[in-house]
């Protein structure tokens, strides 16, 4: 059965507001439902909530994670996000690796700012001339870069087809 962001809000608000259960480990898994439900729905079928990924130093437990080719492509941090919901912390995408993990590097802000705040982060782009502008930036702003690896574009997810084509 589909769940709805209302449904959702309504769960989260039920269990840690109403029940004042901030720190329930159920408070979130209505939520998780709907993101991978909305995963699905946008043709990322097979999203597993609270599964555990391996990280570089440990493995932590996602409240939503979806796998394709065995290796996990997207993983979500609800907690993190509303920890977050102003965006006044850097990309919070970070558990995975236990730093800053910024998956657009583009003009490599996340990155500046989790060096500012003494955190480690590591940047993924797959556009050169922005990931060129990155590197010149990052060593610029006093020798921020600590390596550079280059690899080609994973392979491309395949394009979702219209119903009955």
């Amino acid at each position: 059965m589909a769940v709805s962001l209302l449904d959702a809000v309504a769960d989260l608000y039920r269990i840690a507001v109403t029940e004042r259960a901030a720190t329930s480990t159920q408070r979130l898994k209505v939520l998780a439902q709907y993101c991978a439900d909305q995963l699905d729905r946008l043709g990322l079928a097979g999203a597993e909530i609270e599964r555990e990924v391996p990280g570089i130093g440990r493995e932590k437990q996602w409240d939503v994670a979806w796998y394709h080719e065995g290796k996990c492509r997207l993983a979500i941090s609800l907690k993190s996000i509303l920890r977050n919901v102003s965006g006044t912390v850097p990309n919070r995408i970070d558990d995975l690796i236990g730093e800053v993990a910024n998956a657009q590097l583009a003009s490599s802000t996340t990155n500046v700012a989790a060096a500012r705040w003494g955190r480690n982060s590591v940047g993924v782009e797959v556009d050169t001339s922005y990931f060129r502008g990155a590197v010149t930036r990052l060593q610029a702003e006093g020798g921020l870069l600590a390596s550079v690896t280059v690899r080609e574009s994973p392979p491309q997810l395949p394009e979702r087809h219209a119903a009955g084509g």
